[in-house]
C-alpha cells in the first residue's frame, strides 16, 4: 500500500475496475494490474451475503483485518465480526493463468445473472467481486 498507511508492508494499492466473466469452471480472471497487489502467497476470499459481494484479501491484510477484530472496543460485537469474518472466508490461490477457483458459496452469494459477468474492483488494500447488472 501507499507508504505511511498503517499495517502496510511492500503491497500495492488496489484501485479501479474491470468487467470480468466467471467462466464455466466457476473461475474468475483476477485482472492483470491487481494481481500484484493480491501477490503470490495467496489471497484469502470473505463471502458477504447481505451485500452480495466476495472480498478478495491478500493474506497479510486478512490475517489484520482479524486482528483489528479482536481488539474492537466492543468485543460482543467483534465476537460477531469476527466470527463472520472466519466463517465466510475460504483460502483462494491465483493459478499459473491469474484464476481463482470460487466455491459454490461464494457464486451462491453473488447472485450471477446468466452472462456470469462481474465487475472486480479495487477497495485500497483489498478487492470487491460483484455481480453485474445490465441496466434495461
Amino acid at each position: 500500500m501507499t507508504q505511511g498507511s498503517p499495517g502496510r508492508t511492500g503491497s500495492s494499492l488496489l484501485t479501479g475496475q474491470e468487467v470480468m466473466t466467471v467462466d464455466p469452471k466457476s473461475r474468475l480472471c483476477i485482472p492483470a494490474k491487481f494481481r500484484e497487489g493480491i501477490g503470490v502467497e495467496g489471497t484469502r476470499g470473505i463471502v458477504l451475503h447481505d451485500h452480495q459481494e466476495l472480498w478478495i484479501f491478500p493474506e497479510r491484510e486478512y490475517l489484520d483485518l482479524l486482528v483489528s477484530a479482536r481488539v474492537a472496543v466492543d468485543l460482543e460485537a467483534s465476537e460477531t465480526y469476527l466470527s463472520g469474518l472466519l466463517q465466510g472466508a475460504e483460502p483462494l490461490k491465483l493459478d499459473t493463468s491469474g484464476r481463482i477457483q470460487l466455491t459454490r458459496a461464494f457464486l451462491v452469494a453473488l447472485k450471477l445473472d446468466d452472462n456470469r459477468n462481474v465487475i472486480v474492483a479495487g477497495s485500497g488494500n483489498f478487492l470487491e467481486v460483484k455481480a453485474k447488472r445490465d441496466s434495461v
